[in-house]
């Protein structure tokens, strides 16, 4: 009889045993049947809260993955950097994976505000949407697209953790959908949280076509005389750039202030040196100026008073032309819509000569524009030239490895019109 009674107990404990063991099996089937049904945020947040109680607290549970604290720069190392700082942004540039390995470029300026590029940085040329041509969507990962030549400008950082939980999400729901599991999230065609349009849009732009829209000033542009010249006419100018109208120029519309921005190259002469460069101009929704920015590459020194290091490394003047009042903006809309290619004239800006006393534009460059001199070691001329297009393109800028700031200076403005002189800046040099 004992015997008989513990085979009978054995035999009910299995079978209590089996049907525990069948009861979870089917808790958690009707579980996983549930959570396809429900939206995919409700699936996130439910994911995260399990997640948060069994790892107490301490795991990641579904965040992006990445530190995503406050990195932004610190004060700027010199007064001659500080200045660039106004013009063209310093950033600091980490190159990540998310999860799922998503590449994730985070630019963090000094103000906090936040530049993120998704998915790898190869992307087709911008296109020329001015001439039909369709903006193409690239893959960031298997279920998301996203819009090319495109990328996110959050103010102060706002939203960054919001869009890579998007993106997440979106790669999240397409592996459910593709799974064998995925039958009823197919039939509801559930769909993940949508992925917020970049704020940043490049596209090409032709500057000898017509279709590209000009501001017409009110009056003519200004123009310049020779000594003794007794009729206005254009004065030839020993060192200036030309903007290049024949090379087709890169436009970026930005949707959070709505504004649009042109970066055109830049060639001319430096004295007996040929220069390079970029030229950055924005408007208004109305199509009113708003800042001017011009980047002249030269393979030695840019102006007089610099220090023998200069003569021996490249270097980039950054010409920062004010457009805050209305006379301002009136000079530079008609300096701009003038009716050849924009020449800007280097001899006042960099101190080479003093303007004439009838040359408008020429004494209001004098007195009013701010000029930033850097020379690098360890970088080429045509290099520095690519970068510094990019550069104004972006409009943001980071200090690369393997260079090294080498001379530094400012051209401070001149408001009693006196001679314009590089203030060297030792702090700089790295």
């Amino acid at each position: 009889m004992a015997h008989r009674r513990r085979a009978l107990e054995q035999a009910t404990f299995r079978r209590a045993v089996v049907d525990r063991i069948v009861v979870l099996v089917l808790a958690v089937v009707a579980a996983s049947g549930l959570m396809s049904i429900l939206p995919s945020q409700t699936q996130v947040a439910v994911s995260r809260l399990g997640c948060r109680a069994v790892s107490l607290g301490l795991g990641s549970c579904g965040a992006p993955g990445l530190d995503l604290q406050d990195t932004q720069l610190g004060q700027a190392r010199c007064p001659a950097l500080a200045t660039l700082d106004a013009a063209l942004p310093e950033v600091r540039v980490r190159e990540l994976t998310a999860a799922q390995g998503i590449p994730v470029r985070i630019s963090t300026e000094r103000s906090g505000d936040v530049f993120v590029q998704l998915g790898s940085s190869a992307q087709p040329a911008p296109p020329a949407l001015l001439q039909g041509q369709v903006r193409p969507s690239r893959d960031v990962i298997d279920g998301v697209q996203v819009p090319a030549q495109a990328e996110w400008y959050l103010p102060r950082g706002q939203g960054l953790e919001q869009l890579l939980v998007a993106v997440q999400d979106g790669h999240h729901t397409y592996v459910q959908q593709h799974s064998a599991l995925g039958l009823v999230s197919r039939v509801l065609r559930r769909r993940g949280r949508d992925v917020a349009p970049p704020s940043l849009l490049f596209s090409q732009v032709d500057l000898g076509g017509r279709a590209w829209p000009g501001v017409r000033a009110a009056s003519a542009p200004p123009r310049r005389r020779a000594p003794g010249q007794s009729t206005p006419g254009p004065v030839a100018v020993a060192s200036s750039v030309t903007l290049q109208t024949s090379t087709p120029a890169v436009s970026t519309y930005n949707r959070v202030t709505h504004e649009a921005a042109v970066v055109a190259p830049v060639l001319g002469q430096l004295g007996a040196r040929p220069v390079t460069g970029a030229m950055r101009w924005v408007r208004d929704d109305q199509g009113t100026v708003m800042s001017v920015l011009i980047a002249v590459v030269s393979p030695g020194a840019l102006s007089p008073g610099e220090p023998a290091t200069a003569a021996e490394n490249p270097g980039v003047a950054y010409i920062a032309i004010p457009v805050s009042t209305a006379p301002e903006r009136a000079l530079v809309q008609s300096w701009l819509s003038g009716p050849g290619p924009v020449v800007v004239p280097l001899d006042e800006l960099l101190g080479l000569r003093a303007p004439s006393a009838n040359d408008q534009l020429g004494s209001f460059l004098t007195r009013a524009v701010t000029i930033t001199v850097l020379h690098e070691s360890g970088v080429g001329v045509a290099d520095l030239q690519e970068r510094v297009t990019t550069e104004l393109q972006q409009l943001r800028r980071q200090e690369w490895p393997g260079t090294r700031i080498v001379s530094a200076g400012t051209i401070a403005p001149q408001p009693s019109g006196g001679q314009r002189r590089v203030l060297a800046d030792p702090g700089c040099t790295t």
